[in-house]
């Protein structure tokens, strides 16, 4: 058996609307309600596509982490997702 490094990238997508008085207004509000506040907590439900890069690891790479204990560390909608997305991949 080989040993790999998996990179997962997820892109998440939420809309909502602020009222401003110009674009870089509502920008920096934007800003400001992700960064300074928890009002736009991300969900599951706003997961809109991972990516998943896969790196085969050689000897001389050391393993900093245990892909199958961060996989079961997950909740039960998350490894479902995770399982979804990748067959989708394989298709």
């Amino acid at each position: 058996m080989k040993d790999f490094i998996i990179t997962l990238t997820a892109t998440s997508i939420k809309e909502f609307s602020v009222t401003a008085e110009s674009i870089e207004e509502a920008h920096g509000l934007a800003h400001t309600l992700f960064f300074d506040t928890d009002l736009l907590a991300f969900s599951d439900d706003d997961l809109n596509e991972v990516d998943v890069e896969v790196k085969e690891i050689t000897d001389d790479e050391d393993e900093d982490f245990d892909l199958e204990e961060l996989f079961f560390s997950a909740s039960e909608e998350q490894q479902e997702r995770i399982l979804n997305i990748l067959d989708e991949e394989d298709k």
